[in-house]
């Protein structure tokens, strides 16, 4: 039937007067272009696809800081946006980067196969991939080997031809789901590219004959929804926030009949008390943060049980008794990575804390031993970076309590800590 069928384009206007059907030199092997039936298809397909994946690729697996919760993850993907992931073990360092690689060779071929065998394709030309690698500076900072480096990710086509795939440097920025991110997590090409929207819809309303209510309308429909699309999972900084917003307020003050220069407290404060109830993207990204990750926590899945692995080294990395989002008033300023660090520093700002009902946290053992982080913290004996040098070594150490370190006595160094040989 598929093979006599003819496909038109239906837009608002009619439909095409032209159509395009099956043809030996022209195949249509599927539902067509823009078919309503298309994504049932795609759902019940790539289900099958997934399935396989996970039964015959090595992919990625992580472990808690406790080791009580594992999670291996072969794909990831949003309709056709893929994504394979593989590591090395948690609990034995390999030597160079050629298994890992390795590994990904095969897990791809896996993925170029099954749709082979589908009867779709793989375009090797679009994919692309990201190798890690992490070295480690004198004072124990951990920093992603820059570059493109290792052995080259191969898939074997099904006439025999080997291609290579593209390797993106650490630093480089890939588009994925309307966010362009990189393992560095710097978001420099993310900002720039927010920024030039930001600076286009400030050019079009500009130049627009837009009057009040439209322009009100432009702004929360069209420059709101553009601009806080990607801020779930951005971590800009207050700077880079302001700068996003600041080409578009007074244009739109402007088109509303207010002087543009009115005090942006005016102007972003609630109508509800005499404000113009303009939204601060500063506000914006912490709230958008918070309600995505409550989301993510109660929703049952790969992500929530990726998100609370990393949650427990997370605390692991703060090194304190207590959980780092309930008392977010107390600075940690050695605390490693982005988006949490952004979460927690928003609620600092907002003067608010987050108790999770499920905890994540390393207990602290009940004979009143003392993490050495916490009792360094509360009489600030170190300046920002002694403290980052000192957890760079409590992690290494392995270290949670002060007994982990010490003798039987516990007025001693054990034997071999202070030559950084780890005692357990």
């Amino acid at each position: 039937m598929l093979e006599h069928a003819r496909y038109f384009i239906k837009t608002g206007l009619d439909v095409s007067d032209k159509s395009y059907s099956h043809s030996d030199k022209a195949r249509i092997d599927g539902t067509g272009q823009g078919s309503g039936g298309s994504p049932t298809v795609w759902g019940f397909n790539s289900s099958v696809y997934f399935n396989l994946q996970s039964k015959l690729s090595t992919g990625a697996t992580y472990h808690s800081a406790t080791g009580k919760k594992t999670l291996t993850i072969h794909m990831t993907g949003f309709l056709d946006d893929n994504n394979l992931q593989t590591n090395e073990d948690a609990y034995f360092h390999e030597p160079d980067t050629s298994g890992i690689v390795s590994r990904m060779n095969h897990d791809g071929q896996v993925f170029h196969d099954t749709l082979w065998a589908s009867g779709g394709a793989l375009s090797l030309g679009k994919c692309q991939y990201h190798l890690m690698e992490w070295r480690f500076a004198m004072s124990g900072a951990p920093v992603l080997q820059g570059g493109k480096f290792g052995d080259p990710v191969c898939i074997i086509s099904a006439d025999g031809t080997p291609s290579h795939i593209k390797q993106l440097p650490v630093g480089e920025s890939y588009k994925t789901l309307g966010a362009h991110i990189e393992p560095m997590q710097h978001q420099k090409t993310h900002f720039n590219t927010l920024l030039a929207k930001a600076k286009l819809h400030s050019r079009l309303l500009a130049s627009s004959s837009c009057q009040a209510p439209h322009t009100w309308i432009y702004y929360y429909s069209v420059y709101l929804r553009s601009i806080g699309y990607s801020l779930p999972v951005s971590h800009l900084s207050f700077t880079q926030l302001y700068k996003l917003q600041q080409p578009i307020v007074p244009v739109v003050l402007s088109k509303m009949g207010y002087c543009s220069n009115t005090s942006r407290i005016l102007t972003f404060l609630c109508s509800f008390y005499g404000g113009i109830d303009f939204r601060d993207l500063r506000l914006e990204q912490g709230i958008v943060h918070i309600i995505f990750l409550i989301r993510l926590l109660r929703t049952p899945g790969h992500v929530c049980d990726l998100l609370t692995i990393v949650f427990s080294w997370f605390q692991f990395c703060a090194g304190v008794g207590y959980p780092v989002f309930l008392q977010s008033e107390r600075q940690l300023p050695h605390l490693e990575g982005h988006w949490l660090v952004s979460i927690r520093n928003f609620l600092v700002h907002i003067d608010g804390a987050l108790k999770l009902t499920k905890n994540s946290h390393p207990t602290v053992s009940t004979y009143r031993q003392l993490v050495p982080h916490g009792q360094g913290l509360q009489l600030r004996p170190l300046h920002d970076g002694k403290l980052k040098r000192l957890n760079y070594c409590r992690l290494y150490l392995n270290v949670l309590t002060l007994s982990d370190v010490t003798d039987a006595k516990g007025n001693r160094f054990a034997p071999g800590i202070l030559d950084g040989i780890r005692s357990v």
